[in-house]
């Protein structure tokens, strides 16, 4: 069965950009534009991972993991920021709310694609 993984960015090159380096994969790839859709698709879909920017209107990445985490249904859904925010205070926040991985823009598609499967293993 085919793990479902959401793209949260409010950047259609950025999805775009994850979609072709997943794209081998054979995963089934659901996009979101912002947190307060990242937090619908992900309590709707039940997503396999979460892939989520950090800067995004409505609702950023931070308080949309936060509400994911909130959610028994949801709370051990790995997520991954994947974000131009590389300062450690950035990075150490993410990972105090419950982050499982953190990936830096430009993607390298290496360290993006070992993060995949290393929590869909």
């Amino acid at each position: 069965m085919k793990k479902k993984i959401l793209i949260v960015d409010d950047s259609k090159t950025s999805i775009f950009m994850v979609k072709t380096i997943l794209r081998g994969g054979s995963y089934e790839l659901l996009e979101a534009n912002d947190g307060l859709q990242a937090v619908e698709k992900t309590k709707a879909a039940l997503p396999d991972l979460v892939l989520m920017d950090m800067m995004m209107p409505n609702m950023g990445g931070l308080d949309a993991l936060r509400e994911i985490r909130k959610t028994r249904m949801t709370q051990d859904i790995p997520v991954i920021m994947v974000t131009t925010k590389s300062e450690s205070g950035s990075v150490e926040k993410a990972f105090e709310i419950g982050c499982s991985g953190y990936v830096t823009k430009p993607i390298n598609q290496v360290v993006l694609l070992a993060r995949v499967r290393q929590l869909l293993a």
